[in-house]
């Protein structure tokens, strides 16, 4: 595994717009980004080891899986994955209040300030550029 991968932040959103906005302003800040449309593609890459995330960006409405199942499979694979951090980014109160309390680490509601979410990230995953 390369060290961009160790140090990657997973995007995981079933939106392809969203998605590549967020992929291209994580890329300009120095950030290696894997991006996936659902929580079972993040999951099959994640337990696989091709990635090993220092942050996820979780989106909760999605196809196959939501991201409250994908934070439940999430904390119950293993305690190293378990401990990896996952920004939420939903657009819906309620669900953004259901995430905090499945131990999420952050929840912001869309529309989100780019320079909030980034702030996130960087608590958790120092560009790949700054950790080199």
């Amino acid at each position: 595994m390369t060290d961009a991968h160790r140090h990657s932040v997973v995007i995981v959103e079933d939106s392809q717009d969203t998605r590549e906005s967020l992929a291209m302003l994580l890329e300009l800040s120095g950030h290696h980004v894997v991006s996936v449309a659902n929580g079972v593609e993040a999951l099959a890459l994640i337990r696989a080891g091709r990635v090993r995330p220092c942050v996820i960006i979780l989106d909760l409405i999605m196809p196959h899986m939501d991201g409250l199942a994908f934070l439940d499979d999430l904390r119950l694979a293993s305690p190293e994955l378990a401990r990896i951090p996952v920004i939420v980014c939903t657009g819906h109160e309620g669900l953004r209040k259901a995430a905090v309390t499945k131990g999420c680490t952050a929840a912001l509601l869309k529309p989100s300030k780019p320079d909030d979410l980034l702030s996130l990230v960087e608590q958790h995953c120092p560009p790949v550029a700054a950790s080199a």
